[in-house]
């Protein structure tokens, strides 16, 4: 689910809910100001709380990178084997919602926070598009850091029957975005996700990156200097040279 815009019909939810737990596997990107109660109430079943709010991170290191406040750069990962290979790598969630993991313990659910904001971020609860300026408000914004991915695996059945249920949460679509997707790890942080989801963690990497296209522009007055100077000066200059020498040595 990249990025839905309304929140899904109880049918739907009853349809994803048998299917995750039928041993399927989901990959929500639930973006901040569309209401999803019905999606939250779902993802709360497995222990993780989606809230309504924009993550705020005002930490300066980020500056660096040239990212703005509702931009969080994350640099603290979990343990789960997704984000094992990301310790030395960035990753930027633009405009972003947070999950809350549980600590109640419900049998047969896992759930791991994947990706942590600085101390200095704040979520914004309840914000809506028609904010123009937002601020820190103690006792009803969310003080971080936070959580802006979380996975979790959840088993049904038991014997040879027993099923195994994955899923991951982002707090944005934006992260897997074309705009995005090439900063820092954001690539390989989306990959590793999918490749959990599909059971193949030996997959699960840091990719190499690919060579850069490098090009080179030049003006008719550039390639007609070329075009003499390479093509037909330096051959016509071998040819003078070897006459010069045969000449001297018949001499």
């Amino acid at each position: 689910m990249a990025g839905p815009k309304g929140d899904y019909l109880p049918l739907e939810i009853e349809a994803i809910k048998k299917y995750l737990t039928g041993g399927g596997r989901g990959f929500f990107m639930l973006d901040p100001t569309v209401e999803i109660p019905n999606l939250a109430q779902l993802l709360s079943e497995w222990n993780i709380t989606v809230r309504n709010d924009l993550v705020i991170d005002e930490n300066p290191v980020a500056q660096i990178f040239g990212t703005r406040p509702e931009m969080p750069l994350v640099i603290k990962y979990g343990s789960s084997p997704i984000v094992q290979p990301l310790a030395r790598v960035a990753t930027l969630f633009p405009l972003t919602r947070s999950f809350e993991v549980g600590k109640d313990f419900k049998a047969g659910v896992t759930t791991d926070s994947l990706c942590e904001t600085t101390p200095d971020s704040y979520g914004v609860a309840d914000f809506t598009s028609k904010m123009t300026q937002v601020t820190f408000r103690a006792g009803k914004d969310f003080k971080g850091p936070l959580s802006v991915a979380v996975s979790g695996s959840f088993s049904s059945g038991s014997g040879e029957e027993k099923k195994e249920g994955r899923f991951v949460a982002l707090g944005s679509s934006l992260v897997a975005s074309n705009s995005y997707l090439g900063f820092q790890g954001n690539r390989d942080l989306v990959m590793n996700m999918v490749k959990w989801l599909s059971a193949d963690e030996d997959l699960i990497s840091i990719r190499p990156k690919p060579p850069e296209s490098q090009q080179l522009n030049l003006t008719t007055k550039q390639m007609r200097t070329l075009l003499f100077g390479g093509v037909f000066g330096l051959p016509v200059l071998i040819i003078a040279a070897g006459v010069t020498v045969w000449w001297r040595r018949r001499r």
